[in-house]
């Protein structure tokens, strides 16, 4: 029996890649090429940011394990937040930088810097990971998705539907009381994720009030959870940055099964960018990142499940893994729920 089920997923979180020139290893059997010592990585990060306990200690833990496996050269590149500080853009190109990560809010404060490496270093290849939910609103990611830029650009998500949908299934399969709650980072309530919990909710055969609420990472979980109690919840999903812990002992002090077990891994999206800088692998546009890339996953404790509960989420995770492909708009939807009637 499998302790961690890793569900791939295409949402959420922002990652900028600038690879330049690479050379790459020749692979077998259409596997991923694997970039040869050659490969010289920069990482884009905040001043002080390593070290926090926040996404940016993920990535970087992520390019160091590709620097022990692939022996890439990494170098980082910090910058304070103001508008000519990400000047290092241009410095990290200048010095030799095959590929450069950055986070999507630093992208959305540097694009007049990614327009001149654009003119001026065309071959450059540019990821950008997103790690603050929906950005659909931003004008760079209009333009990376109309293939304005000569260099190559993906903007990389977790796909919030499948986080969405295995949060919908767990909630209604451990909620006794009929109601239970998805705390969500602000900004994260969007469409891809509502139709995704409303699978989830179908699949799990039970009749339940699943509700998605919004909450700030810097809020306090005791007031989160008793809000949650007040609304008659019994169940509360948590998907923001908090002490696991904590948040638990919280729960059962005020009776409330919360379950914390639903992550994205930052870290793996950053090797898969790594791990993907071929030639053929990268083009301007919006890329979502899916189960087999294992960035969204459910990290469950066997001892805190029932048999029931847990022998039905490794069928689930697997249908995900080899061919289930969560509905998340209104028409796909409409034609899953008829395909299940029909069969």
């Amino acid at each position: 029996m499998r302790k961690r089920v890793w569900i791939a997923s295409t949402t959420g979180i922002l990652i900028v890649i600038i690879v330049i020139g690479i050379s790459i290893f020749s692979t077998k059997d259409g596997e991923i090429p694997v970039p040869s010592n050659s490969l010289t990585v920069a990482f884009i990060t905040g001043e002080e940011s390593i070290g926090t306990g926040g996404v940016n200690d993920d990535i970087w833990l992520g390019l160091q394990d590709c620097k022990e496996e692939y022996g890439i050269r990494l170098r980082i590149y910090e910058v304070k937040g103001t508008e000519s500080d990400f000047e290092q853009f241009q410095i990290a190109a200048v010095e030799g930088a095959d590929l450069i990560i950055v986070k999507s809010d630093y992208a959305a404060k540097a694009m007049r810097y990614i327009r001149a490496l654009n003119e001026e270093h065309p071959r450059i290849k540019l990821a950008i990971i997103d790690d603050a939910g929906r950005r659909s609103d931003y004008e760079q990611r209009g333009e990376f998705e109309k293939g304005k830029f000569s260099l190559s650009v993906e903007w990389m998500e977790p796909k919030t539907q499948e986080l969405s949908y295995l949060a919908g299934y767990i909630a209604c399969k451990t909620s006794q009381s009929g109601i239970a709650e998805i705390v969500l980072p602000e900004g994260e309530n969007g469409q891809e994720a509502e139709k995704g919990l409303k699978t989830g909710i179908y699949e799990s055969g039970k009749a339940c009030d699943v509700r998605m609420i919004e909450a700030k990472d810097n809020d306090d979980i005791r007031a989160v959870l008793e809000n949650s109690k007040r609304r008659g919840a019994d169940t509360v999903i948590l998907t923001l940055r908090c002490d696991d812990a904590y948040a638990a002992k919280l729960g059962k002090e005020m009776g409330i099964n919360v379950i914390t077990d639903l992550k994205i891994n930052y870290s793996n999206m950053a090797k898969w960018a790594v791990r993907s800088t071929a030639p053929t692998m990268f083009s301007p546009g919006f890329f979502q990142l899916g189960y087999a890339e294992e960035v969204v996953y459910f990290d469950w404790d066997e001892s805190k499940l029932p048999t029931d509960l847990l022998s039905s989420l490794e069928d689930v995770c697997d249908a995900i893994e080899t061919d289930f492909a969560v509905p998340y708009t209104e028409s796909m939807y409409a034609q899953y729920i008829k395909n299940k009637v029909n069969n």
